[in-house]
Formats: structure tokens, sequence, C-alpha cells
């Protein structure tokens, strides 16, 4: 009897990961910061289910200038951002998902610039299933999505030349939108 208590013990936790709704996707990303010019770049995804309905949410992007056209310095920005997702059906094929994290930016200018600066972020979108395949890997979809984030930080820029520095607020709305594989 123990042996296979056992047994069955070790098959769950081995299926497990398969059952998780867990997956990875790519993205065009918008951006625009208060103190800064509207951005476009692109992104990365990455989904990690922890519990049914609750996944972790990571994001990655790249904003080439933030700043406006008349400020003489430049600032390229990553987002690395880590959110808690919520996520529900809106019917067969079609997901709301929403949540709240933190994120982590990697700055550079060609002025004077903290490397790096934490802030938080908000995030919803819905997710529309393209097409399944239950053949391979235990299932796996094809979906794309749409999301809206607010990001919060502020940062101390040095232009080129400039004695003092200049606070800049990166508060914002973004969007994106992309392509996500789960399984």
């Amino acid at each position: 009897m123990k042996k296979l208590l056992a047994l069955m013990a070790v098959t769950m936790i081995c299926a497990a990961p398969a059952m998780a709704d867990n997956g990875w996707g790519l993205y065009g990303s918008y951006w625009k910061p208060s103190d800064g010019d509207d951005a476009f770049g692109p992104g990365l995804r990455i989904a990690i289910e922890m519990i049914p309905s609750v996944a972790l949410e990571l994001r990655a992007a790249y904003f080439d200038d933030v700043l406006e056209d008349d400020n003489p310095a430049s600032l390229e920005v990553i987002p690395l951002d880590a959110m808690l997702a919520l996520k529900g059906p809106l019917g067969d094929r079609l997901d709301l998902y929403g949540g709240v994290g933190f994120t982590y930016f990697l700055l550079d200018s060609n002025g004077d610039v903290d490397d790096s600066k934490m802030g938080f972020m908000l995030g919803a979108g819905l997710e529309y299933v393209l097409t399944e395949n239950e053949a391979f890997y235990g299932g796996t979809a094809a979906s794309l999505f749409l999301e809206a984030s607010y990001r919060n930080v502020s940062v101390d820029v040095t232009a080129p030349g400039a004695a003092a520095s200049e606070k800049v607020e990166l508060d914002g709305l973004g969007a994106n939108a992309g392509l996500m594989i789960r399984w």
C-alpha cells in the first residue's frame, strides 16, 4: 500500500507541470511617459502559473529614447516587469487578466543617470485563443493578447555639459499587443 501511495504521489508531482498554464510571447509595446515622447519597442513576456488562475507574469521591453525631442539628453529604458496576475474566462476562447507588480528600470543616457531604478506597475489585458493542439506536450495553444499598463517612476537625468540634473517623470500609460504560446 505504501508503494502504491508513493507511486501515486510521484505521478502527481510529475504531472503537475504539464497541467500548468505556462507560456511565452513576443509583442510590440507602446509607452507614453508623462515627461517624454511616445516610445515604441519590442518586448518578451513569460507566464508561470503559480496556482490555477494566478500567474507570475514577467516582461521585458526596450525603448530607445523616451525623452522629448527638445531635451539634449537621450534616455534608453528597459523596463523589467514582474506582475502577479489573476486570470479568468470571458468566453470559450477569451480570457481577461489583471494584476499588480514591480518594475525594475534599466537606464542608459548620453548624459548622467542612475543605471537602474525601481517602480510599480498595474496591468490588465485580454487574450484570445487562436488555435489549440492537444497532441503536442500535453496541449498547447497560440493566442493573441492586447493589454494596457501603467508604470510609475521618476529619474534624475543630467544632460551632456549641464551642471544640474533634471527630474524626469516616467509615469505613464502603455499598451502591448502580441502573440502568446501556452502549454
